[in-house]
C-alpha cells in the first residue's frame, strides 16, 4: 500500500508509511537510527548550545530541517539533528557554512521534532504579536480573504499553531463588546491566552470560516466545518464550530493531531498493571457490551480506540458509527453520522449490522431506540462497545433504564461498564509535599493519628499559565457485571443495592481512585475534589 501510495508522489517510503497511519515519525526514526548502529537524539531533552545555532543561518536552517546542537568538548567538530543523516546535498550545504577545519557530527531525529526545537531556537516566523502589529498597520480592506500573505491569514496560522503547541485541546475565540477574547482549554482546563480589538474579529472570522468550508455569509444560525492544517511539518485537523450569540459568532476549534495515534493504545494510557489486566481480560470477552460513561473531554473516545487498536486484526470486521469521526484509524469501517442526511444513530446501527461486522462501536446512546439496537447487536453475537452520558458507571444502569431498556435485556448482555475522569497530574518541577490536615484526611479516608505527606503545588508557580500541572492521568471506575449483578439487575434494583453488593465485592468508586491518586503524589487533593469531589462513595 505504501508503495503504490509512494509511486505517485515525490516522497520516500517512510514518508508514505508514516502519511497513512501505519507508523510514527519516531517509529522510522528509530529504526532507522537502529540500522545504522546509532540512538536517535530527544531533541526536548537538548538546549542547543547559541555559539552552535550561529554557524548556520535561521533560514538555512529552517529550508534544510537541520538543527546545530553544540561543538565537541575539542570544538573540531559541530553535532547537527537532522531526519536523514545520508543525505549528502543537505551535508555538504552545512559544511559549506563551516570553517574547513571544524567536521559534521550528524545525529538523526524526527523531522517534526527538529522543526519545533527550530522554532523554539530561533524564534517562531509567525509570532502573534508581531503579525499583530502588521495587521494594525495594514489598511482595512486588506485585513480579509485572500492569500497566505494577508495578516489575518498568517495571524489565523499563528494562533493554530500556538494552540497545538500549548498542548490544547479546544481553542476559544469569544467577541465581547469592543474586543474578542481568546482562551485555550489545556488539560481540561480554560486558559485565558490574550485579549484582541474587535476591529481583528471581522477578518479572524471570515478567515476561519474559509477554512473550514463555511458559509460566510451566513452569521445567524450555527455552523460546522472542519480544517485540515499543516505547516512545517505540523499537522493537525480542527473541528469548528460557530454559535451566533448577542455579541457575535463564538467559534471553537476542537484540536485533533494528525500523524500521530501512538497515544490510541492501551499502553499510551498510563494505566497500572492490574487496569491493563482488566482491559485485556474486557477485550477477549467474544460478545456483550461494554460502556463506558463520563462527561464530554474525559478520555472516552481515546479509551475506546485503544480497545479497538488492541482488537484491530485483518481477521476481524470492525466498524464504528460517530459523530463525528475524530481520528480514522487503519483497516477499520467508521462512518460518520453527521455526514449521513436524515439518519439517526439507530438508523446507522440497523444498517451496520447488515454489513456482517465482528465488532461494533457505537459513538453516544442517547436514545430508546439507539439503545435497543445496540443491545440487540450484542444479543446477537456482536462485541459492541458504545458511551453514555452519566456520572457514574451504576448510574449508566438507571440512565439507560429512563431510555425504555427493560430490564430482562440489560441482565446478562452487559460485560463491564467503565466510568471515565482525567485528573491533572502535578508536575515535578512544581511539586511540594507537606503532611496531610485533618480535614484532608478525612477526605482520603486516612486515620487521623496516620501521619501521611501528600503533593502541593508550589504556592510560587500556582498563577503561572500551567499551575504547576503538566498533563493528565486517566482514572477508571471499574464496574464489572457478574451473576450477581445480573440478578439484581433483574429485579430492579436501585443502585443503592448494586454498589453496595459491588463494593463488597472490592469494586473501586471513582472518588476511591481520585484518592490513591491523591496518596501516591500523582495529583493534588484539590484537582481531585474539582473533578471528582471526594465526598463521593
Amino acid at each position: 500500500i505504501a508503495r503504490a501510495q509512494q509511486a505517485g508522489s515525490s516522497h520516500s517510503l517512510e514518508s508514505a508509511l508514516v502519511a497513512l497511519g501505519f507508523v510514527t515519525e519516531a517509529d522510522v526514526c528509530a529504526v532507522v537510527a537502529a540500522a545504522d548502529g546509532l540512538e536517535p537524539v530527544t531533541l526536548h531533552e537538548c538546549a542547543p548550545d547559541p555559539e552552535a545555532l550561529a554557524c548556520i543561518p535561521k533560514m538555512l536552517a529552517r529550508k534544510l530541517c537541520v538543527l546545530p546542537l553544540a561543538f565537541q568538548a575539542d570544538g573540531q567538530a559541530l553535532v547537527v539533528a537532522m531526519p536523514d543523516i545520508h543525505d549528502v546535498i543537505i551535508l555538504d550545504e552545512v559544511r559549506a557554512q563551516l570553517p574547513p577545519d571544524v567536521d559534521l557530527v550528524p545525529k538523526i531525529a524526527p523531522a517534526t521534532a527538529i522543526r519545533r526545537a527550530l522554532d523554539r531556537a530561533y524564534g517562531s516566523v509567525l509570532s502573534i504579536d508581531a503579525l499583530l502589529q502588521e495587521a494594525m498597520d495594514t489598511p482595512a480592506e486588506n485585513r480579509a480573504g485572500g492569500g497566505d500573505a494577508v495578516p489575518a491569514a498568517k495571524l489565523v496560522d499563528a494562533l493554530l499553531i500556538d494552540g497545538i503547541r500549548c498542548g490544547a485541546s479546544d481553542l476559544h475565540l469569544e467577541p465581547g463588546r469592543g474586543f474578542v477574547r481568546i482562551r485555550y482549554r489545556v488539560d481540561g482546563v480554560m486558559r485565558p491566552v490574550r485579549m484582541l480589538h474587535a476591529r481583528f474579529w471581522s477578518p479572524l472570522c471570515v478567515r476561519l470560516k474559509v477554512l473550514a468550508g463555511l458559509d460566510i455569509a451566513e452569521s445567524r444560525c450555527p455552523q460546522d466545518g472542519r480544517i485540515a492544517f499543516r505547516h512545517e511539518g505540523l499537522e493537525a485537523e480542527f473541528r469548528v464550530s460557530t454559535l451566533p450569540t448577542i455579541d457575535g459568532e463564538n467559534i471553537v476549534l476542537r484540536v485533533l493531531e494528525k500523524g500521530s495515534l501512538a497515544h490510541l493504545c492501551l499502553d499510551a494510557l498510563g494505566l497500572d498493571d492490574a487496569e491493563k489486566m482488566r482491559m485485556h481480560e474486557l477485550i477477549a470477552i467474544p460478545d456483550g457490551i461494554t460502556l463506558v460513561a463520563g462527561p464530554t473531554g474525559s478520555g472516552k473516545t481515546t479509551l475506546m480506540y485503544a480497545l479497538l487498536d488492541a482488537l484491530n486484526s485483518e481477521h476481524r470486521s470492525i466498524m464504528t458509527l460517530e459523530d463525528p469521526v475524530e481520528y480514522a484509524l487503519p483497516l477499520l469501517r467508521q462512518v460518520a453520522v453527521n455526514q449521513l442526511p436524515q439518519v439517526s444513530f439507530a438508523d446507522g446501527v440497523r444498517a451496520i449490522l447488515r454489513q456482517d461486522p465482528d465488532v461494533l462501536l457505537i459513538g453516544e446512546i442517547r436514545d430508546a431506540e439507539t439503545a435497543n439496537m445496540a443491545f440487540r447487536a450484542a444479543i446477537t453475537g456482536h462485541r459492541v462497545f458504545a458511551t453514555v452520558h452519566a456520572r457514574s458507571a451504576v448510574d449508566v444502569i438507571s440512565r439507560l433504564q429512563d431510555l425504555g431498556v427493560r430490564p430482562l435485556m440489560l441482565s446478562g448482555t452487559i460485560n463491564a461498564i467503565l466510568s471515565l475522569r482525567l485528573l491533572r497530574r502535578v508536575s515535578p518541577a512544581c511539586i511540594e509535599r507537606r503532611l496531610a490536615s485533618d480535614a484532608a484526611k478525612r477526605q482520603l479516608g486516612v486515620a487521623d493519628d496516620n501521619a501521611c505527606e501528600l503533593a502541593f503545588v508550589a504556592d510560587r508557580f500556582r498563577h503561572t499559565p500551567h499551575q504547576g500541572y503538566s498533563g493528565r492521568k486517566l482514572v477508571i471506575e471499574y464496574l464489572r457485571i457478574d451473576e450477581q449483578i445480573n440478578s439484581l439487575i433483574h429485579r430492579g434494583a436501585p443502585p443503592t443495592e448494586i454498589i453496595a453488593y459491588a463494593r463488597q465485592s472490592g469494586h473501586r468508586t471513582l472518588a476511591d481512585a481520585a484518592r490513591e491518586q491523591v496518596l501516591r503524589g500523582v495529583t493534588t487533593l484539590d484537582e481531585a475534589a474539582r473533578v471528582i469531589g471526594l465526598h463521593e462513595t
